[in-house]
Protein backbone atom coordinates (compact mmCIF):
# COMPACT_ATOMS: atom_id res chain seq x y z
CA UNK A 1 0.00 0.00 0.00
CA UNK A 2 1.15 3.53 -0.73
CA UNK A 3 2.40 5.26 2.44
CA UNK A 4 0.35 8.24 3.53
CA UNK A 5 0.96 11.50 5.34
CA UNK A 6 -1.89 12.43 7.65
CA UNK A 7 -2.97 16.07 7.84
CA UNK A 8 -5.39 16.92 10.64
CA UNK A 9 -7.32 20.10 9.99
CA UNK A 10 -10.50 21.85 11.08
CA UNK A 11 -13.55 23.36 9.43
CA UNK A 12 -12.43 26.91 10.15
CA UNK A 13 -9.12 26.30 8.33
CA UNK A 14 -10.82 25.94 4.95
CA UNK A 15 -11.27 28.87 2.62
CA UNK A 16 -14.26 29.42 0.35
CA UNK A 17 -12.72 27.24 -2.35
CA UNK A 18 -12.18 24.31 0.01
CA UNK A 19 -8.42 24.83 0.24
CA UNK A 20 -6.67 24.57 3.59
CA UNK A 21 -4.89 27.89 3.86
CA UNK A 22 -2.37 26.77 6.50
CA UNK A 23 -1.01 23.75 4.63
CA UNK A 24 -2.08 24.12 1.00
CA UNK A 25 1.45 24.72 -0.32
CA UNK A 26 2.73 21.62 1.52
CA UNK A 27 0.00 19.53 -0.09
CA UNK A 28 1.05 20.81 -3.51
CA UNK A 29 4.67 19.75 -2.88
CA UNK A 30 3.63 16.26 -1.76
CA UNK A 31 1.62 15.78 -4.94
CA UNK A 32 4.61 16.90 -7.05
CA UNK A 33 6.95 14.53 -5.21
CA UNK A 34 4.65 11.54 -5.71
CA UNK A 35 6.27 9.29 -3.09
CA UNK A 36 3.39 9.53 -0.61
CA UNK A 37 -0.31 10.23 -0.65
CA UNK A 38 -1.91 12.82 1.58
CA UNK A 39 -4.80 11.89 3.86
CA UNK A 40 -6.67 14.97 5.05
CA UNK A 41 -8.96 14.37 8.01
CA UNK A 42 -11.39 17.00 9.21
CA UNK A 43 -12.60 17.69 12.72
CA UNK A 44 -14.82 20.36 14.22
CA UNK A 45 -15.26 21.86 17.70
CA UNK A 46 -18.64 20.18 18.15
CA UNK A 47 -21.64 22.43 18.66
CA UNK A 48 -25.25 22.66 17.51
CA UNK A 49 -23.95 24.08 14.22
CA UNK A 50 -21.50 21.22 13.61
CA UNK A 51 -23.65 18.81 11.62
CA UNK A 52 -24.36 21.20 8.74
CA UNK A 53 -20.76 22.46 8.80
CA UNK A 54 -19.35 18.95 8.53
CA UNK A 55 -21.82 17.72 5.90
CA UNK A 56 -20.83 20.59 3.61
CA UNK A 57 -17.13 19.63 3.55
CA UNK A 58 -15.38 17.45 0.97
CA UNK A 59 -12.79 15.81 3.23
CA UNK A 60 -13.32 12.64 5.31
CA UNK A 61 -14.08 13.10 8.99
CA UNK A 62 -12.23 11.81 12.05
CA UNK A 63 -15.56 10.65 13.46
CA UNK A 64 -16.04 8.13 10.65
CA UNK A 65 -13.40 5.87 12.22
CA UNK A 66 -15.22 5.38 15.53
CA UNK A 67 -16.49 1.88 16.19
CA UNK A 68 -18.29 0.03 18.97
CA UNK A 69 -15.07 -1.50 20.30
CA UNK A 70 -13.43 1.90 20.77
CA UNK A 71 -16.46 3.31 22.56
CA UNK A 72 -16.65 0.30 24.89
CA UNK A 73 -12.92 0.37 25.72
CA UNK A 74 -12.97 4.11 26.37
CA UNK A 75 -16.08 3.90 28.53
CA UNK A 76 -14.71 1.09 30.72
CA UNK A 77 -11.30 2.70 31.23
CA UNK A 78 -12.85 6.12 31.94
CA UNK A 79 -15.05 4.71 34.70
CA UNK A 80 -12.05 2.95 36.23
CA UNK A 81 -9.78 6.02 36.22
CA UNK A 82 -12.45 8.46 37.40
CA UNK A 83 -13.40 6.12 40.22
CA UNK A 84 -9.74 5.99 41.32
CA UNK A 85 -9.59 9.80 41.44
CA UNK A 86 -12.80 10.06 43.45
CA UNK A 87 -11.51 7.42 45.89
CA UNK A 88 -8.75 9.79 47.02
CA UNK A 89 -10.06 11.86 49.91
CA UNK A 90 -9.95 15.65 49.86
CA UNK A 91 -7.54 15.54 52.80
CA UNK A 92 -5.13 13.37 50.82
CA UNK A 93 -5.44 15.56 47.75
CA UNK A 94 -4.64 18.67 49.78
CA UNK A 95 -1.59 16.94 51.23
CA UNK A 96 -0.41 15.84 47.80
CA UNK A 97 -1.10 19.15 46.07
CA UNK A 98 0.79 21.73 48.06
CA UNK A 99 3.91 23.80 47.55
CA UNK A 100 5.98 25.26 50.36
CA UNK A 101 3.11 24.44 52.72
CA UNK A 102 0.65 26.39 50.58
CA UNK A 103 -2.61 24.69 49.62
CA UNK A 104 -2.87 24.34 45.82
CA UNK A 105 -5.72 21.85 45.75
CA UNK A 106 -8.43 24.34 46.74
CA UNK A 107 -7.67 26.47 43.68
CA UNK A 108 -7.32 23.48 41.34
CA UNK A 109 -10.09 21.27 42.66
CA UNK A 110 -12.79 22.01 40.10
CA UNK A 111 -10.40 21.90 37.15
CA UNK A 112 -9.07 18.54 38.34
CA UNK A 113 -12.56 17.18 38.94
CA UNK A 114 -13.38 18.04 35.32
CA UNK A 115 -10.17 16.54 33.93
CA UNK A 116 -10.70 13.32 35.89
CA UNK A 117 -14.43 13.12 35.21
CA UNK A 118 -15.73 10.01 33.47
CA UNK A 119 -16.94 12.10 30.54
CA UNK A 120 -13.67 13.89 29.80
CA UNK A 121 -11.52 10.80 30.25
CA UNK A 122 -13.82 8.85 27.94
CA UNK A 123 -13.60 11.56 25.28
CA UNK A 124 -9.79 11.63 25.52
CA UNK A 125 -9.41 7.85 25.28
CA UNK A 126 -11.92 7.70 22.42
CA UNK A 127 -9.87 10.13 20.31
CA UNK A 128 -6.60 8.40 21.26
CA UNK A 129 -7.84 4.94 20.26
CA UNK A 130 -9.44 6.33 17.11
CA UNK A 131 -6.16 7.89 15.97
CA UNK A 132 -4.28 4.66 16.72
CA UNK A 133 -6.77 2.85 14.48
CA UNK A 134 -6.40 5.45 11.70
CA UNK A 135 -2.60 5.24 11.74
CA UNK A 136 -2.63 1.44 11.44
CA UNK A 137 -5.55 1.15 9.00
CA UNK A 138 -4.43 3.90 6.61
CA UNK A 139 -0.70 3.06 6.56
CA UNK A 140 0.25 6.46 7.97
CA UNK A 141 4.01 7.15 7.94
CA UNK A 142 4.02 10.78 9.11
CA UNK A 143 1.65 13.36 10.57
CA UNK A 144 1.42 17.12 9.98
CA UNK A 145 -0.19 19.47 12.51
CA UNK A 146 -0.45 23.25 12.57
CA UNK A 147 -0.55 23.42 16.38
CA UNK A 148 -0.64 21.29 19.53
CA UNK A 149 -3.34 23.15 21.37
CA UNK A 150 -6.44 20.98 21.41
CA UNK A 151 -7.52 17.51 22.44
CA UNK A 152 -7.48 16.19 18.85
CA UNK A 153 -3.86 17.20 18.28
CA UNK A 154 -2.65 16.01 21.67
CA UNK A 155 -4.33 12.61 21.27
CA UNK A 156 -2.93 12.25 17.74
CA UNK A 157 0.58 13.07 18.99
CA UNK A 158 0.26 10.41 21.70
CA UNK A 159 -1.00 7.84 19.17
CA UNK A 160 1.91 8.66 16.83
CA UNK A 161 4.35 8.12 19.68
CA UNK A 162 2.93 4.63 20.22
CA UNK A 163 3.37 3.85 16.51
CA UNK A 164 6.83 5.51 16.45
CA UNK A 165 6.10 7.77 13.48
CA UNK A 166 7.16 11.42 13.15
CA UNK A 167 4.88 14.38 13.82
CA UNK A 168 5.68 17.67 12.08
CA UNK A 169 4.29 20.76 13.79
CA UNK A 170 4.07 23.71 11.38
CA UNK A 171 4.07 26.98 13.31
CA UNK A 172 0.99 29.08 12.49
CA UNK A 173 1.13 31.91 15.04
CA UNK A 174 3.24 33.76 17.57
CA UNK A 175 2.15 31.69 20.57
CA UNK A 176 4.51 28.79 19.93
CA UNK A 177 6.94 28.17 22.82
CA UNK A 178 5.44 30.97 24.93
CA UNK A 179 3.98 28.41 27.35
CA UNK A 180 5.64 25.33 28.82
CA UNK A 181 2.73 23.07 27.88
CA UNK A 182 4.38 21.98 24.64
CA UNK A 183 4.38 18.28 23.71
CA UNK A 184 7.86 17.38 22.54
CA UNK A 185 8.58 13.66 22.56
CA UNK A 186 11.51 12.59 20.39
CA UNK A 187 9.45 12.03 17.23
CA UNK A 188 7.94 15.55 17.20
CA UNK A 189 9.65 17.96 14.79
CA UNK A 190 9.00 21.72 14.57
CA UNK A 191 9.04 24.02 11.53
CA UNK A 192 9.26 27.55 12.92
CA UNK A 193 9.17 31.14 11.67
CA UNK A 194 12.80 31.87 12.53
CA UNK A 195 15.71 31.62 14.95
CA UNK A 196 13.83 33.42 17.75
CA UNK A 197 11.31 30.58 18.03
CA UNK A 198 14.06 28.01 17.59
CA UNK A 199 15.80 29.52 20.62
CA UNK A 200 12.57 29.50 22.66
CA UNK A 201 11.96 25.83 21.87
CA UNK A 202 15.56 24.98 22.80
CA UNK A 203 14.97 26.67 26.17
CA UNK A 204 11.99 24.32 26.69
CA UNK A 205 14.19 21.30 26.09
CA UNK A 206 13.49 20.53 22.42
CA UNK A 207 16.57 19.12 20.71
CA UNK A 208 18.18 21.32 18.05
CA UNK A 209 17.95 18.57 15.42
CA UNK A 210 14.16 18.53 15.89
CA UNK A 211 13.74 22.20 14.92
CA UNK A 212 13.99 23.82 11.48
CA UNK A 213 13.68 27.53 10.70
CA UNK A 214 11.60 27.48 7.52
CA UNK A 215 10.17 30.99 7.63
CA UNK A 216 6.43 31.64 8.10
CA UNK A 217 5.04 29.34 5.43
CA UNK A 218 1.53 30.36 6.47
CA UNK A 219 2.18 33.56 4.51
CA UNK A 220 3.04 31.74 1.28
CA UNK A 221 0.86 33.27 -1.41
CA UNK A 222 0.16 36.50 0.46
CA UNK A 223 2.06 38.40 -2.24
CA UNK A 224 -0.83 37.66 -4.59
CA UNK A 225 -2.98 40.08 -2.63
CA UNK A 226 -0.76 43.08 -3.35
CA UNK A 227 -2.79 43.84 -6.45
CA UNK A 228 -5.88 44.21 -4.22
CA UNK A 229 -4.31 46.91 -2.06
CA UNK A 230 -4.63 50.63 -2.68
CA UNK A 231 -2.20 51.69 -5.45
CA UNK A 232 0.81 53.55 -4.07
CA UNK A 233 3.43 55.67 -5.74
CA UNK A 234 6.64 53.75 -6.45
CA UNK A 235 8.51 56.05 -4.08
CA UNK A 236 6.14 55.15 -1.23
CA UNK A 237 6.25 51.39 -0.52
CA UNK A 238 3.57 49.72 1.58
CA UNK A 239 4.59 47.94 4.77
CA UNK A 240 2.26 45.30 6.19
CA UNK A 241 2.27 45.11 10.00
CA UNK A 242 0.57 41.99 11.33
CA UNK A 243 -0.04 41.14 14.98
CA UNK A 244 -1.75 38.39 16.96
CA UNK A 245 -4.64 38.47 19.48
CA UNK A 246 -2.18 38.69 22.37
CA UNK A 247 -4.60 40.67 24.55
CA UNK A 248 -7.58 38.42 23.83
CA UNK A 249 -5.48 35.31 24.50
CA UNK A 250 -4.23 36.90 27.74
CA UNK A 251 -0.55 36.85 26.83
CA UNK A 252 -0.20 40.61 27.34
CA UNK A 253 -2.16 43.37 29.09
CA UNK A 254 -3.73 45.98 26.81
CA UNK A 255 -1.33 48.79 27.77
CA UNK A 256 1.79 46.66 27.20
CA UNK A 257 0.50 45.44 23.84
CA UNK A 258 -0.12 48.94 22.44
CA UNK A 259 3.15 50.25 23.84
CA UNK A 260 5.01 47.52 21.94
CA UNK A 261 3.11 48.34 18.75
CA UNK A 262 4.02 52.02 19.16
CA UNK A 263 7.69 51.07 19.64
CA UNK A 264 7.64 49.00 16.46
CA UNK A 265 6.15 51.90 14.49
CA UNK A 266 8.73 54.34 15.92
CA UNK A 267 11.59 51.99 14.98
CA UNK A 268 10.18 51.48 11.48
CA UNK A 269 10.13 55.24 10.90
CA UNK A 270 13.87 55.32 11.59
CA UNK A 271 14.51 52.93 8.69
CA UNK A 272 13.48 55.55 6.11
CA UNK A 273 11.68 52.99 3.97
Amino acid sequence: ATPKILFLTFTNHLNAGGEIFRINRILEEIKKDGKCQELILLADPLSRFSLRTLLDKKYPLVYGYYDRSIVQQASAKARELSKAWKAISSVQKKRLLQYQQQDLFSGLQYNLDFLYSTEFIQLTITFYLTFKKIIAQENIKAIVLSSQNNIFEKCLTAAAQQHQIPVFVIQHGTGLATLQSIDAPEQVKFAVFGDYYKKKLRELGVKEENIRSTGPIIFDGIEEYRRLSTPQEKSSPTLLLMTSPLVEDRFLPLETYFERVRNIIRNLKQLNL
